[in-house]
């Protein structure tokens, strides 16, 4: 995590830069379901489909999950540490 120091309304806060997210997946089983109104033969060969190439699946939706993930968590952060000044956090006593 990488933070900077910046300056409101003539107080110290910190803000951190966006994070970046590496996950890894070991694997994956993947259920939908409702899929094509609750046919009974297109949802379950669409879901073995689907996982039968899950690697596929996983590389496509990995950066965007990464992506979305650095944004919350950076988020998250900026709105912890702007509720307090950097003093608050880093008392210098």
């Amino acid at each position: 995590m990488k933070a900077n120091k910046i300056v409101k309304n003539n107080n110290t806060y910190i803000e951190f830069e966006k994070m970046k997210f590496r996950i890894k997946i070991g694997g994956a089983k993947i259920n939908l379901d409702n899929l094509f109104g609750g046919d009974p033969i297109l949802g379950p060969a669409s879901n073995e489909v689907l996982n039968a190439n899950s690697d596929l699946f996983l590389d496509e939706i990995k950066p965007v999950l990464e992506d979305a993930l650095s944004n919350i968590f950076t988020n998250v952060a900026n709105k912890i540490t702007g509720s307090f000044t950097y003093d608050e956090l880093f008392p210098s006593k």
